[in-house]
């Protein structure tokens, strides 16, 4: 794949499709893995998944391309993790107070990660994401529903038509499977 380079943001900006096509499709696992790192330090990750904040902020920044003054692509994607930022900041204001702790928001956006921390994290993050891709059908919607929805077992069930010990047994084994293929098993603590 190519990188995406200034003229791509140029062209975003001017409203042209493919090349933000071209944009999302390089920058969306990037998204996806802050946006987990956002929910994940907050304590929230079973409240709001990564998938909505992302898709949140693709379309925030779709309808407000226009206002991007910037010119370089360092600049679009800290322009971009800035309206997830603020996406995750708004959705967990709407919450009730005990989901939304300050100090737990805090944790979640503040500087508290050195940057080889969060390169650790980043690729902990490409780990799971990859090895979560390899799973069948089934057992993502489980995993999903489970930790992005914030799903009982019985909901899950009722959801995929399984009965909960199915479910709750699948998940079970998935989650041995994950732990013994990511390499940093502080990883798999993502899950529980």
């Amino acid at each position: 794949m190519t990188e995406v380079e200034n003229s791509h943001i140029e062209l975003v900006k001017s409203g042209n499709t493919e090349a933000w096509n071209f944009v999302r499709k390089n920058f969306e696992a990037g998204l996806r893995s802050r946006a987990a790192q956002l929910l994940r330090n907050s304590g929230l990750d079973e409240h709001v998944g990564a998938d909505d904040l992302v898709q949140e902020t693709w379309l925030k920044a779709w309808n407000k391309r226009e206002s991007f003054r910037g010119e370089t692509v360092p600049q679009y994607v800290k322009w971009l993790l800035t309206i997830l930022k603020n996406t995750f900041i708004d959705k967990h204001r709407k919450r009730p107070f005990e989901l939304s702790a300050p100090a737990a928001l805090a944790n979640a956006i503040g500087p508290s990660k050195t940057p080889s921390e969060n390169v650790r994290m980043a690729e902990r993050d490409s780990s799971l994401i990859a090895n979560l891709a390899k799973l069948d059908s089934l057992t993502r919607v489980i995993i999903t529903l489970k930790h992005f929805k914030g799903l009982t077992f019985r909901e899950i069930a009722d959801r995929v038509g399984k009965n909960p010990n199915s479910v709750a047994s699948i998940y079970r084994r998935a989650m041995v499977r994950l732990k013994s293929k990511l390499t940093d098993g502080s990883s798999a603590s993502v899950m529980y």
